[in-house]
């Protein structure tokens, strides 16, 4: 059992809002564990299979060795949703090799509604990811619509924490969010990990900030829909920065390089890591890059890294792999 105390930073760049953030200074004994999220996985599923597939094999052959607790997977995990089913069929093929290996998550991105986001209409995604797959999981928690994976959240132990990881679909209406928002509410004391496919652009502001985003939710059809689409930037000031023990966002989506973050402060002045990961305008759709989040307790820090078990190689440059000091795991 190890004192630190640090003050709450994102080492290597990123940007902040709303204030600072008190010196931590608290006991943590909880054994580290990893998260790996799996960014945009569409060109895998349309083009490289078998590169989809090593990164699920990967995770499931380093389950003990990088005491992986939990995987996100960031949405667009097809490229063309229809017609056919054979990107589909390649995704599940991939994905249910974590089937009761590792408890994961997903969410739709604009790639992943049946019309590529002019509406919200989610046939095939709940057709090859099914609710009733995944709802007698023990780490299942419940979703906002009784018969659709659109929106979920999930709670699992980890470092002596509690966790609530947070599902939303692209661009969630308001409803979503309030919905949200009453879900992080009956669980004050478990530390929130928001999943959603478009939050954070490449230009480390949230979606929507800059006039210049020119992919945001709120410019696709699904904004002229009922319950509207928020962007990044509405999601924060809507949901992320009301809940003090909201903690991490992950999201992925954006162009240009693929990566940024940025730590935002709430307004109980709790600090909100912040992250992008897209990796599929590289070769081969993303040459299987996928992120290891590592989480140690005693340390009060968050290691990122990004690795391709297709390569076998780490993206070493500071977008790729930096550290988070000062994390606070005890009960919000």
């Amino acid at each position: 059992m190890i004192c630190l105390g640090f003050l709450v930073c994102g080492c290597g760049g990123g940007s902040s809002s709303g204030g600072g953030h008190a010196p931590v200074s608290r006991f943590y004994d909880g054994a580290p564990f990893s998260i790996i999220v799996l960014p945009d996985t569409q060109m895998y599923s349309h083009l490289y299979p078998d590169i989809f597939t090593r990164q699920t094999q990967w995770i499931k052959d380093n389950v003990q060795a990088h005491e992986i607790a939990f995987v996100l997977h960031e949405g667009d995990i097809v490229n063309i949703p229809g017609p056919g089913s054979r990107q589909w069929e390649n995704a599940a093929r991939s994905m249910s090799i974590l089937d009761g290996v590792v408890p994961y998550a997903i969410v739709p991105g604009n790639h992943d509604y049946d019309d590529q986001g002019k509406t919200r209409a989610t046939t095939m995604f709940n057709r090859f990811f099914p609710i009733d797959k995944y709802r007698h999981n023990t780490t299942f928690g419940g979703s906002y619509e009784q018969d659709k994976m659109d929106n979920t959240f999930h709670l699992f132990n980890a470092g002596n924490t509690n966790w609530l990881v947070l599902c939303l679909e692209f661009g969630p209406r308001d409803a979503v969010l309030e919905w949200a928002s009453q879900v992080i509410k009956k669980y004050p004391n478990r530390r929130v990990i928001l999943l959603t496919h478009s939050y954070l652009e490449f230009d480390s502001n949230l979606s929507g900030a800059d006039p210049t985003h020119s992919s945001t939710p709120s410019k696709m059809g699904i904004a002229s829909q009922p319950g509207g689409a928020n962007d990044g930037k509405q999601v924060w000031d809507k949901l992320v920065s009301q809940h003090r023990n909201i903690q991490f966002v992950f999201s992925g989506h954006t162009p240009g390089d693929g990566t940024g973050r940025r730590t935002g402060y709430g307004k109980h002045r709790n600090p909100v890591y912040e992250m992008v990961a897209n990796y599929q305008y590289g070769e081969n759709g993303g040459n299987g890059y996928l992120r290891i989040i590592r989480f140690e307790p005693s340390k009060a820090s968050v290691t990122v890294s990004a690795y391709s078990p297709w390569l076998g190689e780490f993206l070493t440059d500071a977008e790729n792999q930096f550290v988070y000091q000062g994390v606070e795991f005890d009960s919000p």
